[in-house]
């Protein structure tokens, strides 16, 4: 054979070669990205197929997970313009915040609609008549988006409501959002505040162009599911804390009746565990494809759960833990568990139901007869468990011995700080499927 011919092959060999090795890097750092905060050997990889959704053509049509997150960070950086403590006006040398009243203006005027700015005659000396300006960080609570033009402009109407940075409420947005995405420019145009849902708003006269300016980029979302699973935990977060009652209604109705009971038992949760909840950290997740729905389980660092089952972007309910009700995932994992697994199972959940005030579900599983000689109320019951325990509990260690039906279990509780411990005997009997009753002893 010809050495050139030869040598060609070879050079062409090693370039499909080398094509091949960076395409598994490629693809293994993809991989690796998604798995770090995961837990279970079974948990699903980012497969991208949200970020390959289309945007709807319907008038009025719902939208991709891409589409949500696009229009959420144009709000967001419409709502960091208006931010006049902006870090972008900070100067490091002086170490303060050099306001310049005629470079806010432009930068605002920047991001608003030409349409907009032709309706309402916005000039650099009225605009504060026409946005609202804060003073501090603010964050866009996304609670509806839907397209209304799909052409080479696409534009979205959008409502939700703007909290500042101790997530308190400020005030309710609707909003058009227009989105030039092949040279990557949006505009924002505020609507007179409304009582309905986008989907029964009327809005004539789109934008069909968007001039670029130094104020209106945006990079198109390429969301993963860890982005996803953050965005429900801070939807949960400042929702809670800025708005309870919208929070309640996102809690599956069975669960939040169970747990909860009505919304202004939820509200006074929320005021209690205000830190914990504004502190939320997610430590791990778990995403489950199920029939209908994708399910994702959330723990933070304080071992709470938060679970989000999603039929859509729009439409999902959120649970706060695995045992109030018996949700199907739990009772097929319980199941697989040997009877001593089962029973460092049940200690878990009374324990994080007892960190979390859930003193309803520890109570409904003591013995009747200890019940009845010891706690005759629930609310003698939460007395004694808030006087005994800490507000923050941590099973340290235990020693788990089988006495016929029932597990003596002695076990030692540390307090978050973990400086501080308290010895606690549970006896435990295991009933059909998930339930079970105990009594305890606290020295």
């Amino acid at each position: 054979m010809d050495r050139s011919l030869i040598s060609k092959i070879v050079i062409f060999c090693i370039i499909i070669v080398i094509i091949i090795i960076i395409i598994l890097i490629s693809m293994l750092k993809n991989t690796q990205r998604e798995m770090q905060n995961q837990y279970f050997a079974d948990t699903e990889k980012d497969s991208g197929s949200d970020s390959m959704e289309t945007y709807s053509a319907n008038q009025y049509g719902q939208i991709s997970t891409n589409a949500y997150f696009d229009v959420n960070n144009c709000v967001n950086k419409f709502l960091d313009t208006l931010n006049k403590d902006n870090f972008r006006y900070y100067d490091e040398s002086t170490e303060q915040y050099i306001q310049n009243e005629e470079e806010m203006k432009k930068n605002m005027y920047n991001v608003l609609s030409q349409k907009y700015i032709e309706d309402n005659k916005i000039t650099l000396n009225n605009i504060y008549n026409y946005v609202n300006v804060t003073n501090g960080q603010t964050y866009y609570v996304t609670l509806e988006t839907v397209s209304i033009q799909d052409s080479e402009i696409k534009s979205f109407l959008t409502h939700g409501i703007v909290v500042d940075n101790r997530l308190d409420f400020l005030y309710e947005l609707y909003a058009v959002v227009n989105m030039d995405f092949l040279n990557e420019r949006f505009s924002i145009e505020p609507i007179k505040s409304q009582n309905n849902s986008v989907k029964e708003m009327k809005i004539s006269e789109l934008e069909t162009e968007i001039v670029k300016n130094s104020n209106n980029q945006f990079t198109p979302a390429n969301p993963l599911f860890s982005d996803v699973i953050k965005n429900y935990v801070d939807i949960y977060k400042r929702l809670s804390i800025s708005s309870p009652e919208r929070l309640y209604e996102l809690l599956n109705k069975e669960y939040r009746e169970a747990r909860f009971g009505s919304l202004d038992n939820f509200k006074q949760y929320v005021k209690k565990n205000y830190s914990t909840i504004y502190y939320i950290e997610l430590t791990k997740y778990k995403i489950n494809r199920n029939d209908g729905y994708t399910q994702y389980i959330c723990i933070d660092q304080n071992e709470n759960y938060y679970i989000f089952n999603e039929k859509s972007i729009f439409d999902y309910d959120i649970y706060l833990d695995m045992f109030t009700i018996e949700l199907p995932e739990f009772k097929k994992e319980y199941e697989n568990l040997s009877d001593i697994e089962k029973v460092k199972t049940n200690l878990q959940n009374v324990i994080t139901a007892i960190n979390n005030d859930n003193f309803k579900y520890v109570y409904n599983k003591l013995d009747d007869t200890f019940k009845r000689n010891n706690f005759s109320t629930i609310n003698v019951f939460e007395k004694n468990i808030s006087e005994n325990l800490f507000s923050y509990n941590n099973i340290e260690s235990g020693n788990y011995e089988q006495t016929g039906d029932n597990y003596i279990c002695s076990l030692i509780i540390s307090n978050k700080e973990k400086n501080e411990t308290k010895k606690m005997q549970i006896i435990m009997k295991l009933e059909e499927g998930t339930n079970f009753t105990m009594s305890f002893n606290l020295d």
